[in-house]
């Protein structure tokens, strides 16, 4: 296309499961990400990494920079992204999803599409180019340290579940409170 156009990127036919809301709502990204960190709560990413988190380091209008860590054999892996801010929804002007380039597990776009309402459960669709596949999953991330206890909030918890169900799914919790 013309010069200054962002790439197309068709992300309609994902992964088989049609969001459930019937209007899809946007959820801005760069609010949620800009925490100090979130976790990854839930997954359906096959042998996910555990105690996989996010800790954003800084941010501009249409970027932010964020350490990416993961626990291995009892030691700490970090990695410095960049997520470069892109629209899924395109309808609306609001910055849901991240392209990131040089992630080490392959992942090379996030889209946020839920947040609950009190913005520390968020819903992500993980894009990722492993072994010359593209590979779809979702994850429960949660801002702040989840707490023992607390339940996060139904509504995020559900919408999880029911895509869990819906393509037949696996799903587990790389997260333990002994997560560093």
């Amino acid at each position: 296309g013309p010069m200054g156009e962002d790439q197309e990127t068709d992300f309609s036919s994902t992964d088989g499961a049609e969001l459930i809301a019937k209007e899809p709502e946007v959820y801005p990204i760069d609010q949620f990400m800009n925490n100090t960190e979130i976790w990854v709560f839930n997954t359906t990413q096959p042998d996910p990494p555990n105690c996989k988190k996010d800790k954003s380091k800084s941010m501009t209008q249409t970027a932010t920079s964020f350490v990416r860590s993961h626990v291995k054999n009892g030691n700490i892996i970090e990695e410095n992204l960049v997520g470069n801010f892109t629209y899924f929804n395109d309808k609306e002007k609001v910055y849901d999803g991240i392209y990131i380039s040089g992630e080490s597990s392959g992942v090379y776009a996030e889209h946020l599409y839920y947040v609950s309402e009190d913005k520390k459960c968020g819903l992500f669709q993980v894009f990722a180019h492993v072994n010359d596949k593209t590979t779809i999953w979702r994850d429960v991330r949660v801002s702040g340290r989840p707490e023992e206890g607390v339940p996060l909030e139904l509504n995020c918890t559900k919408e999880f579940d029911e895509y869990v169900k819906l393509v037949n799914a696996t799903s587990k919790s790389p997260y333990t409170s002994e997560c560093q």
